[in-house]
């Protein structure tokens, strides 16, 4: 199921949305936090990868060119992030993880468009002009992980504690008690 979710996550990031405010940045949380350790590192990424390029090439109508890599690489941080929802998870710490990943996609996709663009002069003034201008999109991002984030978290639990039920009592020594043993 929760390769399902980031699939959905994915398509709904296609859907028109304010800038920054994509489900992508929650997808990328749960990707690290709940997808199988093998698959937790690169299929968010990869998916990432396919979602800018739909974005920048079907949408936008724009070249792929070296913003793809950077804006794979700024994921990173958000699925790392993830990680740290593997094991325990609540709202402070989707809170933190979504804080802690927004902030390094928003270092690592800004240097990004300062190496890459001429809207900024290649000088530290320079790269901190462009951190200054993206400050607006920061919090879209924060606020988008952690409410995208925290709705597939909750879905995900929501299934899982569905297919748990439903295996109690399909299992012949629990069938018909409950969980109060009344």
């Amino acid at each position: 199921m929760s390769y399902w979710l980031l699939l959905a996550a994915a398509a709904a990031g296609l859907l028109p949305h304010l800038p920054n405010f994509s489900p992508m940045f929650g997808a990328m949380l749960y990707g690290g936090a709940r997808l199988r350790r093998r698959d937790a590192a690169w299929l968010p990424l990869a998916t990432m990868a396919v979602y800018f390029t739909i974005e920048a090439v079907v949408i936008a109508h724009t070249r792929l060119g070296r913003g793809l890599l950077w804006t794979v690489a700024a994921a990173v941080p958000l699925v790392l992030a993830g990680g740290l929802l593997r094991e325990r998870s609540g709202w402070v710490r989707l809170g933190a993880a979504s804080g802690l990943g927004a902030t390094g996609f928003f270092l690592i996709s800004n240097f990004g468009v300062w190496m890459g663009g001429r809207m900024f002069p290649h000088t530290g003034m320079g790269l901190g002009a462009c951190y200054l201008a993206a400050i607006p999109f920061y919090g879209n991002s924060i606020l988008a992980a952690m409410l995208f984030g925290g709705f597939l978290l909750v879905a995900d639990d929501y299934v899982a504690g569905r297919r748990a039920a439903a295996a109690l009592r399909s299992h012949p020594n629990t069938a018909g008690t409950s969980r109060t043993g009344l």
